[in-house]
């Protein structure tokens, strides 16, 4: 399989009242197309930051970050915005969302920000492609809503959906379920896992064993570093996930969870 991101060495310091914070010391990992990557790890691990990092939202103190054979932190400030635009999408635990802006205008903005060579390429088919989405993801009949009067998991859902109004490569997610009940937590997360088996590689952070166990894969991060490795392989379904949460559980603990 190809990597579609490598990172090497990757090293983030933060310097605060003169003191030198080291969030990040080298850091190595890689992902292949498709892929379900978590990481996991204690308040302070340097999780977000990571992601943060990896995603070019944040630059590198040392060391490289490659996604799709590009080298981040060599692009310049538009040409790394055009890859967050175009080949990334984003989920967050706050759900960032335009005030003033219904929910399909928050998911057809970014679309209408694409270059005009972009796959969906006229006005009419982005539009369509958005209803695509959100009859996909069970929103179709809040698109005229504003953004404060719908639920927590339906803002979540369209949130996916306006991550994958572009078509990107590969989605980054910073605890999408931490703000969410139980029954929207597994909404989404189906949400996510269906991306995800389209072939959208995800790479997520998150504190909560059941999204987690529900990964290929799941990185440890603590002190700043990748301490550890759990390869579970795809996720198959409902009769396999308490199993997977066993495992995942055992095996933080043998971290120091």
């Amino acid at each position: 399989m190809t990597n579609i991101l490598t990172v090497k060495d990757l090293c983030k310091t933060y310097v605060i009242s003169k003191r030198q914070n080291n969030v990040l010391k080298n850091v190595n990992f890689s992902m292949t197309e498709g892929e379900m990557v978590a990481i996991m790890g204690a308040s302070g691990s340097g999780k977000s930051t990571l992601l943060y990092t990896v995603s070019g939202m944040d630059n590198p103190t040392a060391g490289s970050v490659t996604f799709w054979g590009k080298e981040i932190a060599k692009l310049n400030k538009n040409q790394m915005a055009n890859v967050r635009l175009t080949e990334m999408g984003f989920i967050f635990q706050q759900m960032y969302m335009l005030k003033n802006l219904t929910i399909f205008d928050n998911i057809i903005l970014p679309a209408y920000k694409a270059p005009k060579n972009s796959k969906h390429g006229s006005r009419k088919e982005k539009n369509e492609y958005a209803k695509d989405l959100m009859r996909k993801m069970g929103i179709i009949e809040v698109a005229d809503n504003d953004i404060n009067e719908v639920s927590g998991g339906q803002l979540q859902r369209a949130c996916i959906c306006r991550s994958m109004i572009n078509n990107p490569k590969m989605i980054f997610a910073d605890e999408p379920t931490g703000s969410l009940n139980k029954q929207s937590s597994a909404e989404v997360m189906d949400e996510i896992l269906r991306v995800n088996r389209e072939g959208t590689a995800v790479l997520l952070v998150t504190h909560d064993v059941k999204v987690a166990a529900k990964s290929d894969r799941v990185l440890y991060i603590s002190d700043g570093n990748i301490h550890g490795e759990n390869t579970l392989g795809k996720y198959t379904g409902e009769s396999t996930l308490k199993e997977r949460e066993r495992t995942l559980n055992n095996w933080l603990l043998d971290m120091g969870w």
